[in-house]
């Protein structure tokens, strides 16, 4: 019994720092357009609910990542301006990076996590934006 209860506790604590980590990863995807930040912050959710109702509550009620997250998790998806906008921006910094940068690997890398990225965002689906749906509704 008391082995269980150790168990439980390391995989909270194991729980917990991956979410924690998936935050991070997807916090520097707002600002790097290379990461997808999406799916990153739904592995955190996954993790906090798992682990933490505090830290999930958190997430899910940022002001920044928490619509994202809900709205991905009812099904709706992202909005077209959303995905547009996020692949628009990693095209043209990963594009530059490649014209800039004369290392093979780091061009495949990059080409990687593009593709990686492009079919992210089309597998998610796409939901009306806010201004959409008002037009739709009234």
């Amino acid at each position: 019994m008391e082995q269980r209860e150790a168990a439980k506790g390391s995989l909270k604590i194991i729980l917990i720092a991956a979410g924690s980590v998936s935050v991070a990863i997807g916090a520097i995807g707002v600002v790097l357009p290379v990461l997808p930040t999406t799916p990153f912050l739904l592995i955190s959710a996954y993790c906090f609910y798992r682990s933490s109702h505090r830290l999930h509550r958190w997430l899910t009620t940022h002001q920044r990542f928490g619509p994202m997250i809900r709205q991905v998790q009812s099904g709706q998806g992202l909005t077209l301006r959303v995905k547009l906008g996020s692949l628009a921006a990693a095209y043209v910094l990963v594009g530059t990076t490649m014209v800039v940068v004369d290392n093979l690997h780091l061009r495949i890398f990059l080409s990687l996590l593009l593709v990686t990225k492009t079919a992210f965002m089309i597998r998610v689906p796409t939901c009306p934006s806010v201004k959409q749906s008002k037009l739709v509704h009234e």
